[in-house]
């Protein structure tokens, strides 16, 4: 959880969600990707699909007073349907939502 003022003075409370693909470069190195849900704002709804989608369970208001990210959702497989956003000369992968493990399996075979 990241959280703060921006540099025009406004709050943000942001949840990050990193990933790491099974794919790797030339030194063997994993793939890293992640995506930003600014919950002060519209991304906390976005957030609540992206966690249904993925788990399977909505989460109500009382179940997001108490959730912690780390504990329900580090370590868990989970498949990205990326987006590749250009940043600068630089091209990074974006995670647009998350999908679970056996939806993508589904899809593929």
């Amino acid at each position: 959880m990241a959280c703060g003022k921006n540099e025009d003075g406004n709050d943000y409370k942001d949840l990050v969600l990193t990933g790491e693909l099974d794919a790797t470069d030339k030194t063997g190195k994993k793939y890293r990707v992640q995506k930003r849900y600014n919950l002060l704002g519209r991304g906390l709804g976005i957030f609540r699909n992206d966690y249904k989608s993925w788990s399977g369970r909505k989460l109500k208001d009382q179940d997001l007073v108490a959730f912690d990210a780390e504990k329900l959702m580090k370590g868990q497989r989970a498949t990205f349907d990326i987006k590749l956003k250009k940043e600068g000369k630089e091209i990074e992968a974006v995670i647009q939502r998350l999908l679970p493990v056996a939806a993508a399996a589904q899809a593929t075979g």
